[in-house]
């Protein structure tokens, strides 16, 4: 492994042909007509050692509309139907089945159609954040020399759950850390183009994806003028928990054997972001920013 992957590339996968104008030949070697939506996964893997495949537990959809992005979270526990006929927590149909059946899953779920996407595991995530300080002068170039400190540091906190809502506040700082780098990522295609595409390139050597450069070219040249805080919409998909506990005969006291997450509404992705859209709601949770800058 080489050159950037994890911090960039959690925004690579929203690397999209969608476009208001006309496209830029050099960046785009493959004329597409733009479609109304776009939608990109973005996978977590908490892939331990000696395991083939790992879990999902990172579940994010990166729906793009001309002029607006939308980042949807989906809790690693959600009870979904997975091979149609059997039910399980969603973060299991990676495991199974690799990125097809998660794919597949994730299409009949929420009722899209999945375009591109990304899979990332831990190891991946703490190399790139070394390659990149190495690539900007340990972040100083993009003005991000605080923010990569650590890189344990950003990967525990974005780990961390051990707080009320659990999963669904993690699903959030996810989706605020994904804002951050986009940010940052934005400024070095305007200021630093030559960073910037040497870091986009090797990093698609690096990670699971089916993307190419020419997606991600695309994506900056359209989303380069977007107001961060009012075009990017950030929802976690609604639903409740519950937890199943088992007797034990010799004390009588409770074990908790499982913790399953409940879709709220049977609803497909549109259906939820037009009645979030309808209710004037660009999030439905209220953040507290607590990644550094």
């Amino acid at each position: 492994m080489k050159k950037v992957v994890g911090l960039i590339l959690l925004v690579i996968i929203m690397s999209v042909s969608i476009s208001s104008g006309a496209s830029n030949p050099r960046l785009v070697t493959k004329p597409v007509p733009p479609p109304e939506y776009y939608d990109a996964i973005i996978l977590g893997v908490d892939r331990r050692p000696g395991e083939k495949n790992g879990r999902s537990d990172v579940i994010m959809i990166v729906h793009c509309e001309p002029k607006r992005i939308t980042l949807f979270s989906i809790p690693r526990d959600t009870v979904v139907p997975i091979y149609r006929t059997k039910s399980d927590k969603i973060n299991a149909a990676y495991s199974w089945g690799n990125i097809d059946l998660a794919k597949s899953t994730i299409e009949r779920f929420l009722r899209l159609k999945v375009d591109n996407y990304i899979v990332l595991d831990f190891q991946t995530f703490l190399t790139t954040i070394d390659t990149i300080k190495a690539l900007t002068d340990d972040g100083r170039l993009i003005g991000a020399d605080n923010f990569l400190v650590s890189g344990e540091n950003l990967l525990k906190w974005l780990r961390w759950r051990g707080m009320p809502a659990g999963d669904r506040r993690r699903a959030q700082r996810h989706q605020l850390f994904i804002k951050r780098i986009f940010e940052y990522t934005r400024k070095m295609y305007i200021n630093q183009p030559a960073i910037f595409s040497q870091c986009m390139k090797a990093g698609l050597k690096i990670v699971k994806t089916d993307l190419t450069y020419e997606h991600v070219a695309e994506l900056y040249e359209t989303y380069k003028t977007i107001d961060l805080d009012k075009d990017i919409e950030r929802f976690v998909l609604p639903g409740y928990g519950k937890a199943y506990y088992e007797s034990e005969s010799a004390t009588g006291e409770a074990t908790l054997t499982g913790w399953y997450y409940y879709p709220k509404y049977d609803w497909s992705l549109m259906t939820y972001l037009e009645w979030w859209r309808k209710n004037n709601m660009q999030m439905n949770y209220v953040e507290e920013d607590t990644l550094r800058k």
